[in-house]
C-alpha cells in the first residue's frame, strides 16, 4: 500500500498528520509520502525519506508516483489541482480530514441583511472568528469541493460529524469518526522530562508557587488577552502564582497581553518564546499546575490531550470539540470563552479541590491512553485505508 499525504506546513494539523504518518509507517510498514504546502508558498515534498522544495505545482506533478490513496489533512491546494494529482498518481481513492468546518450557510452572501441579523444573534466568541471575511468565504467553498470529491471524510469529533450531517446532508454518508491522537504518554517515564520539569519549576517558581501555563499559538482568538485579564483576578487570591505563556507569537499580541496585566502582577507573567522540541514541551506540561485553553474556537485541542497524558489538569473553553471530548466526559473543567471571571473561577476550582482534581487527572489519563493513544488512532486509519482499497 502506498499513500500520499497532503498537509499544511504549519500549525497543529502539520504536527498531528506527521505524527500519524510516522506511526502508520512504523507499525504497518506502509509507504507514506508527504506534500507540505500552504497557499502561495513552495511545495515541500517528502518522498522516500528525502525532502525537496519545488517552486511550482507543475514541478510537483513530475515527482509524484502512483499511490493507492491520497489523504488530505485540511486544505492547502486548489481543488482542481487535487484532481490533477489523482490523475497522475492513478489513485481512485481520496480521503479528506477537515479538522474544522466552515459552515456554508454563512458564505452564500455575507452582505445579505438576513445573514447579518443571524450573525448578530451569535455569541461574541463566535463573532470573533470573523466568519464573514473574504478569505474564509473562499476557504468555505474550497472545503466543500474537497468533501464532494472525497470517497471518505474523517471527522475528528462527533461534533464535526454532526455539523456535516446538518449543513452537508448529502455528504453525511461519507463520514467516519476518528479522533486525533498523541504519544505524549511515553514521556511519563522519561528521565529527561522528569529532570527538566524539576529544573523549570526551580527556575520559574522557586518557592513552589502555583504555575499556570498557556501552551500554544498566542492570538486573540485563542483567548490569551482574556487570560491576561483573568490573571489580575487570580493573583489577588493566589499572590505567589506565576502565569506562563509559551508558543509562537508576535509583538502585537504580546503588547496586548502586557497592556492588560496590572503593574503589580507584571513580574509574575513570563513569556518563554516558541518551544519546538517535544521533550521540552512535555517538560513544561509536567512542571505546570494547570494548563489553560481559553480559546474562542477549538475543533479538537492537542494541547489538552498532551497535558492529560502527563497528568496535568486542564481548564478549557466550553466550545465545539472540547465540550464533547473533555467537559462532557468529565476530564476537564469548562470555562466560558471571552470571560475572564469564568477563567478565574475555573482556576480557583482546581486549586480549591485538590482531591477531586487528583481523581479527575487520573481519570483523564486513562481516557486519553485508551481513546487517543496514537497507536490506536494509527490502527483505525490503517483499517480504513485497507477497506477502501480492498
Amino acid at each position: 500500500m502506498k499513500i500520499l499525504y497532503i498537509i499544511p506546513n504549519v500549525g497543529g494539523v502539520d504536527i498531528e498528520a506527521n505524527l500519524l504518518a510516522n506511526y502508520i509507517r512504523k507499525l504497518y510498514s506502509i509507504k507514506i509520502d508527504i506534500i507540505s504546502h500552504w497557499f502561495n508558498e513552495k511545495y515541500i515534498f517528502n518522498k522516500d525519506n528525502s525532502e525537496e522544495k519545488l517552486d511550482s505545482f507543475d514541478k510537483l506533478l513530475e515527482e509524484i508516483d502512483e499511490y493507492d490513496i491520497i489523504h488530505s489533512h485540511t486544505y492547502t491546494i486548489e481543488a482542481d489541482n487535487i484532481d490533477k494529482i489523482r490523475e497522475v498518481s492513478n489513485s481512485n481513492t481520496f480521503v479528506y480530514t477537515p479538522h474544522s468546518l466552515y459552515i456554508k450557510d454563512f458564505f452564500e452572501d455575507p452582505l445579505n441583511k438576513e445573514h447579518r441579523l443571524r450573525f448578530n444573534d451569535l455569541p461574541k466568541y463566535i463573532k470573533k472568528r470573523e466568519i464573514f471575511s473574504k478569505k474564509q468565504s473562499y476557504l468555505g467553498k474550497l472545503q466543500g469541493k474537497y468533501m464532494e470529491n472525497a470517497e471518505k471524510i474523517i471527522c475528528i469529533t462527533k461534533t464535526l460529524q454532526n455539523s456535516i450531517k446538518e449543513y452537508y446532508p448529502e455528504l453525511s454518508c461519507k463520514t467516519i469518526n476518528i479522533p486525533n491522537g498523541t504519544d505524549f504518554m511515553k514521556y511519563n517515564d522519561d528521565f529527561y522530562v522528569e529532570n527538566k520539569s524539576k529544573i523549570i519549576r526551580k527556575d520559574l517558581v522557586p518557592k513552589d508557587e502555583k504555575m499556570i501555563s498557556y501552551i500554544g499559538r498566542l492570538s486573540e482568538e485563542k483567548g490569551v488577552v482574556d487570560l491576561a485579564k483573568a490573571y489580575n483576578l487570580i493573583i489577588k487570591k493566589y499572590p505567589n502564582s506565576k502565569l506562563i505563556f509559551a508558543g509562537p507569537s508576535d509583538d502585537e499580541i504580546l503588547c496586548k497581553i502586557s497592556d492588560e496585566i496590572n503593574e503589580k502582577s507584571y513580574n509574575n507573567v513570563i513569556y518563554l518564546g516558541n518551544i519546538i522540541k517535544k521533550k521540552k514541551i512535555a517538560s513544561l506540561y509536567r512542571a505546570s499546575d494547570i494548563i489553560i485553553v481559553p480559546s474562542y474556537y477549538e475543533s479538537f485541542c492537542l494541547t489538552a490531550i498532551e497535558s492529560m497524558s502527563l497528568k496535568t489538569p486542564v481548564v478549557i473553553s466550553d466550545v465545539d470539540g472540547p465540550k464533547e471530548l473533555f467537559i462532557n466526559e468529565g476530564v476537564s473543567i469548562g470555562i466560558s470563552p471571552g470571560d475572564p471571571e469564568s477563567i478565574y473561577e475555573g482556576v480557583n476550582y482546581i486549586f480549591s479541590n485538590p482531591e477531586e482534581t487528583k481523581k479527575r487527572v487520573n481519570f483523564a489519563f486513562d481516557i486519553v491512553n485508551r481513546k487517543y493513544n496514537i497507536k490506536h488512532i494509527a490502527k483505525l486509519h490503517y483499517e480504513l485505508y485497507d477497506n477502501l482499497i480492498a
